[in-house]
């Protein structure tokens, strides 16, 4: 499993200007000021992206082992219990903007 001490510097999606990784704090503040400048009335937090990044590996046709492995998780029924899992007769349904 990875964790923050195994991971090197550059790995980190989040970096402030000296490539350090931020503080909870701060990313949480950046996400909410992100939400507000997007004109998102919802609460949204940083677990809520993790939320949506799970989700949307689904629709994408990933596995739910593939998703837990990503998620760091040790079961899948903790995954199935995170993850927004849309119906799946939704999953096929083609967006017209995947036509352009």
């Amino acid at each position: 499993m990875i964790t923050n001490e195994n991971l090197d510097k550059d790995s980190f999606l989040f970096q402030n200007n000296r490539k350090m990784k931020y503080n909870s704090r701060t990313l949480q503040q950046i996400v909410k000021k992100s939400a507000k400048k997007a004109k998102i009335d919802k609460k949204i937090s940083c677990h809520t992206l993790r939320h949506s990044f799970a989700t949307h590996l689904l629709e994408n046709g990933y596995s739910i082992l593939e998703v837990q492995m990503l998620l760091g998780h040790k079961s899948p029924e903790t995954t199935m219990i995170y993850v927004h899992f849309p119906n799946p007769k939704l999953l096929h349904i083609k967006s017209p903007l995947d036509k352009i």
